[in-house]
């Protein structure tokens, strides 16, 4: 000990403090010295305890002559102890490393400050936003938590905490980064984030491929990546993923999740539910996984299914709920109130109280249920649970018996897909032409605008609707379209014009003529929207049922080329925004029904002008549908309260018949809205279904803006499937029924995925355009109005996507006509064969463009025409379905009815047969539910079915 002192004590004995030169290097600075103090601060070595403010002031001074790399390596070399240096230079480095986006440097500085100073909120709450923004969410949401706990969290934490797919306000930084090409994984997921939020997957694929190759246990960048590469069509890609994913991120909640869509992707679905059961077991608020939960165990466990779904819909609901009370500046009373009692009744009592703090009796007690408050009351204090264990639902369904996917067998089902080309070769090419001008159809629909420019009001952006019909039943497609109307700035109706009228064309000799002065007895004043062509009287022709905003119309074919307005007779008083509409029995009674799918309602919905930001029709009313029963008179009856009166915003329909229920159910797309798929009661009203069937949101479990609908049986299972469009920066949904009556959105790895988010779609058809039995797919799209802002794509083309082998792919101009090259505002979309050439054409209306006439003028192969009439049936036989076998080969095609967005395509029943000889038999499944069967099928012909009658008819071409 004695020694020891001496050697304290004894000068030039103990370590070396330079601290009086750093008080000299401070005066050479001060007199601009700089390259003398540079000197004297490197001759302090690392032995004198002066080292690490000396490699401080360094820093400090690289930093002033701009020689960032030097600042940031003498910030490293200051000890991480605790000092007053220690956290002076790790808050610059961090500084420095957030200047170049070097992100994970910077959490690393930012979490030894926060370690060392554990009560700096402000240190905290940044290092938090930093994590999310590096798709770090599990280390944020521990902070977050800690802040929650200590009862000092910030409003814009809370939201960060409780609202997971909210970036924070911080991602602005990222502005500066576009350019970046360096390997740091939270610095690429960030810009691969944004990439792919606005729609640019490819350059979201390039950076994250760049982090997994330098840092491959990157959790956040491996699941991006491979969530990516699922909504591509390329399995070669996705299998590449998969080999290069290390062992040890395989069971994580992320990587469980993408394995169940992989799993329900192959049709091993209980590997897909175990997968997804997997993953909320380790992450009780993963809400996709829930939602997929919800869908899987519809069929099977349907009270599980319940419990999930509800459970991922409270979180959405939430997350909506939270939007709206924040641009409410605190005035939604009722909406705060709702949003505690979610998340509370969800389990995650601690942010429900967090939020009840936030409130600090603002607006007095809340009306708060029993339960809410017992549950607030009784949370234990300290509590760090984001899910209280009561409401962990994979305890409560233990669904551990079901298998595991396989990770090999994964791979070798990726094998086998990828094993070929993505697209099989298309033997023939697909050409359209415009021919509306040399056909004669002249028509463009005038949304009657007096606004001013740069704005609209929502009801001018729906545009008309167009209806195919053979009027005359000379076996030509005719066609009807609807009109809008001047409508003055601030009025509530629009003021009748002589000029602008719903137009009807007969088709005669290649020709179409205006036959509307000759047709239509009573001029047109209404404001027009969809229509629909049906036989409401069963009298054999078919007549109009036209839509609009105000009164719809029901026009009488009276079989002598005129229509006749039977509206009032038929006891039609509605008044409401109807959109789209349908005729079909919807009670088998044998006598076809009206529904009208109505949109919004409300005050100030037609006066309201907005500009491109500004239309969302959250901020209106929705308008309950309509449903009027046939009386077997003529006259319809009006159901009350027949539709679902929460949320409805509807813009298309088309019926999907069930087995085992002679009456339709209904789909109907709502706009931003969940959809609906409505089935019958027994008292003339429908309930909605559409959530535990898979058809109410996207494969996301999010509703979206949805439009057209196209009905087809697109993979010949025997079932119905929609594709139904959606709005910009979107995927479109591809509702694929894999049981009788349930659907998934399958619109992850097909060719449809990445074409559609780039556009606002509208109408859209299957059609077999190139005669090979496999449905093609067209689609209308454009923007909800040409605003007139540079460098922005409103008019947009029209697209055409080839079916080969069940892989769509999607057709160039060059490929498949100038028709596709054409930018308008397109909307009402409709298949017809306009000149009998037995290739399928399509009709499109535009806002503000003429409508365009797409004539098929390719080389397609064989083809057979049905046409169904029904006598125990209504007489069009609307929902009928028909099976054609060829060889070894079965079709279904169905006769439609609603045929999607404001529209109706030919009443015929298409099957291209390509070079298939020798059709064996033809079955009709009868919407009353009687199965005909015949055989001896000729082909290249238009044949006519009577229902009950074995003798078919070959119609004269």
């Amino acid at each position: 000990m004695a020694s020891l002192l001496v050697w304290l004590l004894v000068p030039g004995c103990g370590p070396r403090d330079s601290s009086s030169t750093l008080k000299d290097v401070e005066r050479q600075i001060v007199r601009g010295q700089l390259r003398e103090a540079q000197e004297k601060l490197e001759s302090i070595d690392a032995a004198d305890l002066a080292w690490p403010a000396a490699r401080l002031q360094l820093g400090r001074l690289a930093s002033k002559r701009r020689d960032w790399s030097a600042a940031i390596s003498y910030f490293r070399e200051v000890p991480r102890d605790g000092s007053a240096s220690s956290l002076a230079a790790a808050q610059l480095e961090a500084e420095l490393h957030m200047k170049f986006c070097s992100l994970t440097d910077a959490a690393t500085c930012y979490e030894y400050l926060v370690a060392s100073s554990p009560d700096d909120t402000v240190l905290k709450s940044f290092l938090a936003s930093l994590l999310v923004i590096g798709g770090e969410r599990t280390r944020a949401d521990r902070l977050l938590m800690e802040l929650l706990v200590a009862n000092r969290i910030s409003l814009k934490d809370l939201i960060m905490l409780t609202q997971r797919e909210r970036q924070p306000p911080e991602t602005q930084h990222l502005l500066q980064c576009s350019d970046y090409s360096g390997s740091d994984p939270l610095t690429l997921y960030a810009l691969a984030a944004v990439d792919a939020e606005a729609g640019d997957a490819e350059s979201a694929i390039r950076r994250l491929r760049q982090a997994v190759a330098a840092h491959p246990e990157s959790l956040p960048c491996q699941t991006l990546l491979g969530e990516l590469l699922l909504d591509t069509a390329d399995n070669q890609a996705v299998l590449g993923w998969m080999q290069q994913v290390p062992g040890s991120l395989q069971e994580t909640a992320a990587l469980w999740y993408l394995r169940g869509l992989l799993a329900r992707r192959s049709g091993r679905t209980e590997a897909a539910t175990r997968a997804m059961w997997e993953a909320v077991r380790q992450e009780p608020l993963h809400r996709r996984a829930m939602f997929q939960l919800g869908q899987l165990l519809g069929p099977v466990q349907p009270e599980a299914a319940a419990a999930f779904q509800l459970r991922a819909d409270a979180f959405l609901e939430y997350s909506g709920r939270m939007e709206r009370v924040l641009n409410a500046a605190g005035q939604d009373v009722a909406g705060f109130t709702l949003m505690i009692t979610i998340l509370a009744e969800s389990g995650r009592v601690a942010e429900a109280a967090a939020w009840l703090r936030m409130d600090n009796n603002r607006h007095g007690r809340l009306q708060l249920s029993p339960l809410v408050r017992q549950r607030l009351d009784e949370l234990p204090q300290g509590s760090m649970s984001r899910c209280e264990p009561a409401a962990d639902l994979t305890s409560r369904f233990d669904l551990s018996a079901l298998p595991l996917p396989d990770w090999l067998q994964q791979v070798a089902d990726l094998q086998r897909s990828a094993g070929g080309s993505l697209v099989a070769e298309l033997n023939q090419p697909v050409q359209f032409a415009d021919v509306a001008s040399i056909a004669g159809l002249d028509f463009t629909w005038n949304s009657g605008s007096t606004g001013r420019p740069g704005s609209i009001r929502v009801f001018e952006s729906t545009g008309g609707g167009v209806a195919v019909l053979d009027l005359d039943l000379d076996g030509r497609s005719d066609l009807f379209f609807t009109q809008g109307e001047p409508w003055p700035a601030g009025a509530d109706a629009p003021q009748p014009s002589h000029e602008l009228n719903d137009r009807l064309f007969r088709s005669h000799r290649g020709r179409l003529k205006d036959v509307t002065a000759a047709a239509m007895v009573d001029p047109d004043e209404s404001y027009g929207q969809g229509c629909c062509a049906a036989d409401f009287n069963n009298d054999g022709f078919p007549d109009l049922y036209v839509a609009a905003i105000g009164r719809n119309r029901l026009l009488q074919n009276n079989g002598d080329g005129t229509f006749s307005d039977v509206t009032e007779q038929a006891g039609l008083t509605q008044s409401a925004w109807t959109t789209s509409c349908l005729v079909l029995d919807l009670n088998a009674d044998g006598h076809p029904d009206l529904y009208d799918v109505n949109y919004l309602q409300g005050e100030s919905v037609f006066r309201v002008e907005c500009g491109e930001n500004r239309c969302s029709v959250l901020y209106f009313d929705g308008a309950p549908d309509d449903v009027l029963l046939a009386d077997g008179s003529g006259g319809f009856r009006w159901v009350p309260a027949a539709t679902p009166t929460v949320t409805p915003k509807g813009l298309g329909i088309v019926a999907v018949p069930l087995p085992g229920d002679s009456r339709p159910a209904l789909f109907i797309a709502n706009d931003q809205v969940p959809n609906f798929f409505l089935l019958p009661n027994s008292d003339g009203t429908w309930r909605d279904e559409a959530l535990p069937r898979g058809l109410a949101v996207n494969y996301l479990g999010r509703p979206t803006a949805c439009m057209g609908v196209a009905c087809g049986d697109l993979n010949n299972d025997g079932r119905r499937d929609l594709f139904v469009t959606n709005f910009e920066a979107e995927a479109n949904c591809l509702y694929l029924q894999r049981l009788d009556g349930y659907f998934e959105d399958a619109i992850q790895g097909t060719g449809l995925f990445q074409p559609g988010i780039p556009y606002v779609g509208w109408g859209t058809q299957w059609l077999d355009a190139d005669n090979d039995g496999d449905l093609d797919l067209a689609v209308a799209n454009g923007h909800v109005a040409d605003f007139g802002q540079p460098g922005e794509q409103y008019r947009m083309p029209l697209q055409l996507f080839r079916n080969a082998a069940g892989e769509l792919s999607l057709q160039t101009a060059a490929e498949a006509g100038d028709v596709f090259a054409a930018e308008r505002l397109g909307r009402a979309l409709a298949v017809l064969d306009w000149n009998q050439d037995g290739a399928r054409d399509f009709v499109v209306s535009c806002i503000g463009s003429p409508a365009m006439l797409a004539e098929n003028r390719s080389a397609v192969g064989g083809w057979l025409r049905v046409q169904l009439h029904g006598t125990r049936s209504a007489r069009d036989a609307s929902a009928a379905a028909a099976q054609l076998t060829t060889g070894q080969r079965s079709v279904w095609q169905f006769v439609s009815a609603g045929d999607g967005y404001q529209c109706t395509n030919e009443r015929t029943l298409h099957f291209g047969l390509g070079a298939q000889s020798g059709l064996s038999s033809l079955r009709i499944d009868w919407p009353g539910g009687a199965v005909q069967r015949l055989t001896g099928i000729p082909s290249d012909v238009t044949l006519q079915v009577v229902e009950g009658r074995d003798e078919v008819y070959v119609r004269p071409e």
